[in-house]
């Protein structure tokens, strides 16, 4: 370990030093490393962290598409099957993990993106101070990102206070004194799907179809009154109510009683 910019590092002593990497090419006129420790530093630190760090990176990304591929085709699945709309609620919960998944992958990008660039220029120069004052800053920054991005679904769920700083007060109170705080204050027992969620009326309906049998959760009576139903699901697709919970069940309804 050696002054490496920034910090102390796997670096070479001498910075300038010929690695044994660059004698055994022939490179130079050297005939052996006059490096007094660090020698080969730059392949080092590639294969024990920076590879390793963007391949983590990339899985992490890669994964997150998949969860949000698979909720989203979940979600239309549902839609499909029960025949609600697509615009029943203005955020799924497939949007929800989309924009979480985008922030915490960008946290990833704005730490790592200008220490990685520092390590590709200084295999060919000397690191310029800007790059290097930029290295420095952002490196220590993870944890920071990170918090952000995990607290502010509790942040978005805080509505006993409307002013920001009292929000952020409620928060930094029911985590640091957890034991002795109002659960109000951040609803953490309620999942955060976005400020906006399906229409109250519509699930309040659609769980009241659901009560009255699984074969009534759209409104259609099986077996009973086949001609009704078809003019009914006309009259849907006519309207454009094909996702319309209230209406469906409306006609649950009608035809339980």
């Amino acid at each position: 370990y050696n002054a490496a910019n920034w910090d102390c590092w796997i670096a070479p002593l001498p910075a300038d030093c010929t690695s044994s990497y660059e004698v055994n090419k022939g490179n130079t006129e050297l005939t052996e490393t006059d490096c007094i420790r660090g020698d080969m530093a730059n392949i080092f630190r590639w294969a024990f962290f920076f590879a390793p760090l963007w391949a983590s990176i990339l899985f992490c990304i890669v994964t997150m598409i998949v969860v949000h591929r698979t909720m989203k085709k979940s979600e239309l699945n549902f839609q499909k099957k029960y025949r609600f709309s697509q615009n029943s609620g203005k955020r799924k919960v497939s949007d929800e993990v989309k924009k979480q998944s985008i922030r915490y992958s960008l946290a990833f990008f704005i730490v790592w993106t200008f220490p990685t660039l520092a390590r590709i220029v200084q295999f060919f120069q000397e690191v310029h101070p800007v790059l290097v004052v930029l290295s420095g800053t952002t490196i220590g920054l993870q944890g920071f990102f990170n918090a952000l991005i995990y607290f502010r679904p509790r942040y978005a769920k805080c509505v006993k206070y409307d002013r920001w700083y009292n929000k952020v007060w409620a928060l930094v109170h029911s985590t640091i004194f957890f034991c002795c705080y109002n659960d109000d204050y951040t609803k953490d027992s309620v999942d955060y799907v976005g400020r906006t969620s399906v229409n109250t009326e519509q699930t309040s309906m659609s769980m009241t179809a659901k009560s009255m049998g699984s074969q009534h959760i759209v409104g259609y009576p099986e077996g009973k009154d086949e001609e009704k139903r078809e003019e009914k699901d006309d009259e849907w697709h006519s309207n454009g109510e094909e996702g319309d919970a209230t209406t469906k069940v409306k006609w649950a309804s009608e035809t339980q009683g």
